[in-house]
Order: C-alpha cells, then sequence, then structure tokens
C-alpha cells in the first residue's frame, strides 16, 4: 500500500497513533468479496494484483467468514413521516432473505460463520440504513419494524437467551420516553444454537453464568429495548 500510494497517504502524528493504539478489540475490514490475489495486475483500484475465486487445487472460497456489515437503504426514506419510516417492510423483507440464507449457509452447505453485523444500528446519513430511525435535530431514536425483526432472530438463533426486550409498542409522535411503552419477555427457555443441525439447547444452569459477548453488544446498541 506504501509503494502504490506514496506521498497520497496520510502521516499519522505520535499523538494520533496513541490515541488509535490499543482503541479497539477487533478490527473488521469489509472487502465485500474474499479472492485469492497474486501480484502481476495493472489496476491500481485493484491493488495491482490478479484475483480469483478458485483455490489451486480446484475448490472456491467462502467456507468460513464473519459478516461485518449487511445493510438495506429503503429508497427516499429520508424524505418520509416519521411514522412511515418506523414501518419500514422492505427493510425487513431484506433481513427475512438475507438471515434465511446465512441460516442456510452454515446448515446445509457447513460454511463456518462467526459472526453477523446487521448494518446499521442506527441512521448516521441522509440516506439512512438504521434499523433505528434518528431524529437528527433532536438525537431522539425510534426503532423501526426491522430493530424488532433483528432482535427476535437473535434472540431464536443465537445459543445464548439475549438480555433485551422486543419492543411492543413506541408513540412514535411524542419524543418523551415515558410514554414508550415495552412488553416483557417471560419466557425463561433456552434459545437455539446457531449452528450445524441445531443442538439441543442448554440445561437452565447455563443461563446463571455471564451473559454473551452478543448480548452485551445488543444491549449497548439497543439501549431502548429493555
Amino acid at each position: 500500500m506504501r509503494e502504490v500510494l506514496g506521498d497520497r497517504q496520510p502521516q499519522f502524528t505520535t499523538e494520533e497513533l496513541a490515541i488509535v493504539k490499543g482503541s479497539s478489540d477487533f478490527y473488521g475490514m469489509n472487502t465485500y468479496t474474499t479472492n485469492l490475489a497474486r501480484a502481476g495486475g495493472d489496476d491500481e483500484f485493484q491493488g495491482n494484483v490478479d484475483y480469483t475465486f478458485t483455490r489451486p487445487d480446484g475448490t472456491q472460497l467462502g467456507t468460513q467468514g464473519l459478516v461485518t456489515e449487511n445493510g438495506f437503504a429503503v429508497k427516499d426514506e429520508n424524505d418520509m413521516p416519521i411514522e412511515e419510516v418506523v414501518v419500514d417492510t422492505d427493510r425487513v423483507k431484506y433481513f427475512t432473505g438475507t438471515t434465511k440464507n446465512l441460516l442456510a449457509a452454515i446448515n446445509e452447505d457447513g460454511v463456518d460463520v462467526r459472526s453477523y453485523f446487521p448494518w446499521s444500528a442506527a441512521d448516521g446519513y441522509l440516506t439512512r440504513f438504521g434499523v433505528t430511525y434518528v431524529d437528527y435535530e433532536t438525537q431522539k431514536r425510534y426503532p423501526k419494524a426491522s430493530a424488532n425483526f433483528l432482535i427476535q432472530w437473535f434472540k431464536d438463533n443465537h445459543e445464548q437467551p439475549l438480555a433485551v426486550l422486543p419492543v411492543s409498542a413506541v408513540d412514535h409522535a411524542s419524543s418523551n420516553n415515558s410514554e414508550t411503552s415495552t412488553k416483557a419477555d417471560p419466557s425463561t427457555a433456552d434459545m437455539p444454537v446457531l449452528k450445524k443441525d441445531n443442538p439441543p439447547t442448554r440445561s437452565s444452569a447455563t443461563k446463571a453464568k455471564k451473559p454473551s459477548l452478543l448480548s452485551r453488544i445488543i444491549d449497548a446498541v439497543f439501549p431502548f429495548c429493555k
């Protein structure tokens, strides 16, 4: 990269490096696809490499995956009234299809899926990808139907029960938190394991252990569901 970019590569100060160092638990790069690569190409945009999906033995790539970004932008969503935005049927359909195929990749094709990160937890641009509507002026958050879908999907398909509750009703006409109601899920049953062949759930004794990493992540990005 240094050789290709040369003087165009930004330089970090010692202070900036100190801020960045150790600031993340892990680094996930969105490559959008995975290829085998070798030197020899002449396209700088492609990194001056030749690439292929086929291994030397003829097999194809794609037996392990960390899905670091997967989302959907609804057309003209930024111009819609909030009452319409939060009923994001198109986004729900999109996530229904992608999660169905994610499970098929695990259970039918034997793909070792290590993570799945829907994009994104909240709106952040004029093109809204979030499953949570953000009023950019007040910074109030309102869960969309897709947020409820994904929370339930993780509850149904992850080995640890999640420490979040689905949103049953939200007063989208008011920003007063006291007017936002939730309905607790009384079920204490273990959730199915998101693994091939869907093995039996674990005993109730296991549930007393420390919440899973996924539980804590969803607690952090979906605080309105508590």
